[in-house]
């Protein structure tokens, strides 16, 4: 639930990366919400059986498209892909189906054009938890300086928040 929320609070972040995890749990209680409305339309009458949607569900989508495509993005960042790879499921079938690959191929390693991969433990840790969103690992020979140019990263990239930010700020000048 928490990988569902953060991608909430990153409502229009197109910028950086994000993990299978992310996308993948996100569309998972997405999925799991759009039911449960679809349940209460049926139950106060708003459901239209011919459209299969109702009143409920139509604005619930409609608040979230901004984020799950977003989090499409970001998700094809994280395979080295441009955004605008998500233009390909204007493709009849064979589109969605590419999409789909895309989206369930491994993180490129390492650094690319559009961030630090969230996997990458030397660098940090994605845990869902905006309480502890991100840990910088000092595993490696990091030096202070450049500890505090990876969250700074994070920071400008709107994977952390700025409380999050001066808090490891401070973790790495106490180190």
């Amino acid at each position: 639930m928490n990988w569902y929320i953060e991608v909430l609070k990153k409502y229009a972040t197109f910028s950086g990366r994000a993990r299978r995890k992310e996308f993948w749990l996100f569309g998972l209680f997405h999925i799991l919400a759009t039911i449960m409305f679809l349940f209460l339309d049926g139950l106060i009458g708003t459901l239209d059986l011919q459209s299969g949607l109702g009143i409920l569900t139509s604005v619930y989508i409609l608040l979230t498209a901004i984020p799950h495509l977003a989090v499409t993005v970001r998700r094809l960042h994280d395979s080295g892909r441009s955004g605008w790879w998500y233009l390909i499921l204007l493709l009849p079938l064979i589109g969605p189906i590419i999409l789909l690959i895309f989206c369930v191929q491994n993180s490129q390693p390492g650094e690319n054009q559009y961030g630090i991969n969230p996997k990458d433990a030397n660098f940090y840790e994605i845990t869902g938890s905006s309480t502890q969103a991100v840990e910088v690992s000092n595993t490696r020979n990091n030096t202070l300086k450049g500890d505090l140019e990876q969250i700074k990263k994070l920071f400008t990239e709107g994977l952390i928040t700025e409380e999050e930010y001066n808090l490891k700020k401070t973790q790495i000048l106490a180190l």
